[in-house]
């Protein structure tokens, strides 16, 4: 056994589980955009990579044998382990993480397992969206692409898929505001920054968009569409308004409002849907909120998404509607910590007062 326990959470264990499941079944599903496993699309794996930081470290090898050949890159060195050695305990260290009741634990089972395969490890690509990279045989290509896959699971708690920070700030011009504003700014209820939005509009005043906090998060958001800045400030201002929180909720409050982004004689149904799901596609496979984007996608193979059952599917560049239909259908917004983020308090600045409402976006599950 490992002379250092790994004693990690549900979704360090998920990504652990994942290669292990991998190496299992040699086949990775596409999926639908209800997690359903499409049973006649599927990507044979022929090899798959862990790293630490940049570097690869392990390399299995898979064929059509029982036998998975684990290579050492940096030594060359090489074990082999059977695949059904793998499946006798898959389900039981599934079952060992679906059950956990604390925050971190051990499984002593895997342990065992990882040591026989060379201690991998899995969370490694330093300053990439990708968490494993996957040799596959693709179907549609005939070619053998390495490429990178994300993986969530849903075994634990929702997990974010843009988190917040300063640059995830937008800032909003109150206009009209006839009252003074530490009337605002000393609300500290439960549901504060809803309350104090709602003191705003009491007082007769609006809020209007002026730009985002970060100017590198505004460039790559119009880097995907040039009016992605204005929309999502609109989805915010709905959000912590009480009215909507997941994203199809509040694509509905977008549809059947006054607001637009386009002129009246172009019909818009479904545009707002369309722009979102590109931003929520974009952001899963490579854009962050604090580093220019060059366009490309770092996540080059795409999702894989580890289910409440154990089993796995995935989302590829061949099935990219799924994919941005499971990402809409399945995030929502959330309120993160306003002190920590310098958001939803009223400030003064040329003479003008403004207030910041931040965005973080979280599964809903």
């Amino acid at each position: 056994m490992s002379t250092t326990p790994i004693k990690v959470n549900k979704g360090e264990w998920s990504e652990l589980y994942t290669l292990l499941k991998l190496l299992a079944d040699q086949k990775l599903y596409a999926g639908d955009e209800n997690l359903k496993k499409l049973e006649d699309i599927f990507f044979p794996i022929l090899k798959i990579y862990t790293a630490k930081g940049t570097v690869k470290e392990s390399a299995f090898e898979l064929d059509d044998s029982e036998d998975i050949k684990v290579i050492s890159v940096n030594s060359a060195t090489f074990v082999s382990i059977k695949r059904a050695s793998i499946r006798d305990r898959l389900t039981r260290i599934f079952n060992c993480i679906k059950a956990a009741n604390v925050s971190t634990f051990e499984i002593p089972l895997a342990e065992e397992l990882l040591e026989e395969l060379g201690h991998p490890e899995i969370k490694g690509y330093s300053n990439k969206k990708s968490d494993i990279v996957l040799k596959i045989h693709d179907i549609n290509t005939g070619y053998n692409p390495e490429v990178g896959f994300s993986i969530k699971s849903r075994v634990g708690g929702a997990s974010t898929l843009l988190n917040a920070g300063d640059a995830t700030n937008f800032i909003y011009e109150i206009e009209n505001l006839s009252i003074n504003p530490e009337e605002v700014n000393l609300i500290e209820t439960h549901s504060k920054v809803r309350d104090r939005l709602s003191k705003i509009y009491d007082s007769g005043a609006s809020l209007k968009f002026v730009k985002v906090e970060s100017a590198i998060f505004e460039e790559n958001l119009m880097k995907i569409d040039f009016l992605l800045p204005s929309l999502i400030a609109q989805m915010l201002i709905i959000y912590y308004s009480g009215t909507a929180s997941t994203l199809p909720s509040i694509n509905t409050e977008l549809e059947n409002s006054s607001f637009t982004l386009i002129p009246n004689h172009i019909p818009h149904g479904g545009f707002y849907e369309f722009k979102l799901k590109h931003f929520l596609m974009n952001t899963a496979l490579g854009m962050t909120p604090a580093t220019r984007w060059d366009g490309l996608l770092e996540v080059h193979g795409g999702y894989i998404v580890v289910r409440e059952d154990g089993e796995i599917v995935c989302y590829h560049i061949y099935n990219q509607d799924a994919f941005r239909d499971y990402l809409f259908k399945n995030t929502r917004l959330e309120t993160a910590s306003t002190s920590r983020h310098g958001f939803a308090k009223i400030y003064l600045e040329n003479r003008k007062t403004y207030i910041k409402l931040n965005l973080q976006v979280r599964f809903i599950t």
